[in-house]
């Protein structure tokens, strides 16, 4: 590999690290002119035109087995956006961001299960540490004579986070030889329908027909889901994983940053404390995984 590539490859990976750490910002601020579900619904749609169009004739090539193993994890896919997506209507994006870590844990977890292997001794750590971030997040301002900070939307992105496990475990352990950019594609396209259920029964529906609101939700979806995708699977091919993991880790810490700077969260030390552990548990897990294939 030329230093040219391995330049552009991490290139690509800071634009990926910026991107999604401001897009739950985004997502908060859309949020007051979509209902949760036809955010996702909308984000579904515009990224499995994105993803269609950057796949072309790859997706002529599908198989059969592709198409059952993208059902599965398309399933619990849909299920991590839409308990994500309504999850921060009801919590902020730094919290939103650093309980996603969750993924410390539950990825770990499945894999063991799915491959019926113990996770590394540095995934297990990681799961302790990432424990440990969240309980600072939620007792921190105990210390100070403070409330124990957990809301709803806490939960359900831990909830999401379960699904996001499920999904990232399944493809680690039966998706590596599959085309990822097709799966991608195909993942989105069984969120499409489980959205649509979702918002016909369970959502009273707000959409606006604004073009600039329209526009946002479009080039988020496309940046967020179908380019910084794009631009990710090329950087893991020229970038040792684990380091990888590493740098995308910090995404979280970007939220953090630019949601306390635009008001949608309030700085204490509990949450810069506790996030702060909790992008340790990321970095500590993307260490066990150096070298992996």
């Amino acid at each position: 590999m030329n230093k040219k590539t391995k330049i552009l490859a991490y290139a690509a990976l800071i634009f990926v690290v910026l991107t999604w750490g401001i897009s739950p910002v985004i997502g908060k601020y859309m949020l007051g002119f979509y209902s949760p579900g036809m955010k996702r619904l909308l984000d579904a749609v515009f990224a499995t035109a994105a993803l269609g169009a950057i796949a072309g004739k790859q997706l002529k090539r599908v198989d059969a087995g592709t198409l059952k193993f993208s059902l599965f994890v398309g399933l619990c896919f849909s299920l991590a956006m839409l308990f994500e997506g309504v999850a921060l209507n009801y919590t902020t994006p730094a919290k939103s961001t650093f309980y996603g870590n969750v993924s410390c844990i539950t990825v770990p977890v499945f894999a063991a299960v799915f491959t019926r292997k113990l996770p590394r001794v540095g995934k297990i750590i990681a799961g302790f540490v990432c424990l440990l971030g969240f309980g600072v997040i939620v007792f921190g301002d105990t210390v100070s004579g403070g409330l124990p900070s957990f809301s709803m939307g806490d939960g359900l992105t831990l909830v999401s986070g379960i699904f996001y496990g499920i999904t990232n475990a399944a493809v680690g352990t039966w998706g590596k030889n599959k085309n990822s950019l097709v799966l991608t594609f195909l993942e989105f396209c069984v969120t499409v329908p489980m959205c649509v259920l979702y918002v016909l029964c369970f959502e009273e529906v707000a959409f606006s027909w604004a073009l600039r609101d329209l526009a946002i939700v479009a080039a988020a979806a496309v940046l967020v889901q179908g380019l910084c995708w794009l631009l990710r699977n090329f950087a893991m091919r020229h970038i040792e994983p684990g380091f990888a993991a590493i740098i995308i880790s910090f995404s979280t810490v970007v939220s953090g940053v630019v949601s306390v700077l635009t008001g949608m969260d309030t700085f204490s030390w509990s949450l810069a404390i506790g996030g702060g552990i909790c992008v340790i548990a990321a970095i500590v897990s993307g260490l066990s995984g150096a070298g992996e294939k």
